[in-house]
């Protein structure tokens, strides 16, 4: 038994390991800064502010203010924490369970903490909607299918995607709107919507709403709904805490299944009101 075990493990910890290390990113991570497998207990993300230009020169002043016209820098820092996967299977689920790169049981575990990415962006957003610099707008009271209530929704996608189309220091003029699952199936379960010329999509597969990317989001709460330019949140993920376990549970005749990611997001103070949390009621309709 002790054979097989150390074999057991030893398959487990060297597959996991490489998929932990290849994840690719959650949906919401695609619009973040990123640093992958960052080495070290802490990363720095640097910001730069939108540069201009000056009437005239002159280095010789006793008065050095106003002379500047390049973006000035600034930045912030994050430090991993953990999140974990488990599973806990019967010595004959073991058995029946392949535990190679394809296997549809391993990559739940990587799907598991791809949402726990996603989870944690929402969590660095609404935290700054807790602190006032992020807005939150719309109707709470009203669904997506109304269409007032989509039309102030359009509005504000279209004046983040002038925004960013007019801004280039965050290099890419690219912004998803995030949408709950609720939310989503509200709008797009609207007669109107239905009917109406709202969803584009382009011949890559991405569907866009307004000039945004349209992103359907299982950690986002029914009437929690983004505007989430790209570039604005920095996310890392850090190598030093993957960890891959698989551990016989004595007395139990079963076995634990454990991958654990190490993670972190943030946003600078600066630059967090260009997001935008738009609020509706969770519901298919108004009532």
């Amino acid at each position: 038994m002790a054979d097989t075990t150390a074999t057991i493990q030893k398959q487990f910890t060297k597959i996991m390991l490489t998929l932990l290390a290849e994840m690719g990113g959650s949906k919401l991570s695609q619009y973040c800064q990123q640093e992958r497998n960052v080495v070290g207990e802490s990363t720095t993300f640097y910001r730069m502010a939108a540069s201009g230009t000056l009437d005239e020169i002159n280095a010789y002043l006793a008065d050095e203010s106003g002379q500047n016209s390049g973006g000035d820098t600034s930045n912030f820092e994050v430090s991993p924490f953990f999140k974990y996967a488990q599973e806990i299977l019967s010595e004959l689920q073991l058995k029946k369970t392949n535990l190679d790169l394809k296997s549809s049981f391993m990559k739940s575990f990587i799907r598991a903490l791809e949402r726990q990415e996603d989870a944690t962006i929402i969590t660095v957003i609404e935290a700054e909607v807790t602190a006032a610099r992020i807005v939150a707008v719309g109707d709470a009271t009203k669904s997506l299918s109304d269409p007032d209530q989509f039309k102030l929704l359009a509005q504000y996608c279209r004046y983040a995607v002038g925004e960013m189309e007019t801004n280039d220091d965050h290099g890419s003029v690219n912004v998803a709107l995030v949408l709950s699952k609720k939310d989503y199936a509200a709008l797009a379960g609207a007669e109107w919507f239905i009917n109406g010329d709202y969803l584009k999509v382009s011949p890559e597969g991405m569907a866009t709403i307004a000039g945004c990317e349209l992103v359907v989001c299982s950690s986002a709460a029914d009437g929690s709904n983004y505007i989430l330019p790209a570039n604005v949140i920095g996310f890392a993920s850090f190598a030093g805490g993957d960890m891959a376990r698989i551990t016989y549970l004595d007395g139990k005749d079963k076995w634990q299944v454990v991958a654990r990611k190490s993670m972190s997001a943030g946003v600078s103070p600066d630059e967090s009101p260009s997001i935008t949390k738009f609020l509706s009621n969770g519901k298919f309709a108004n009532n």
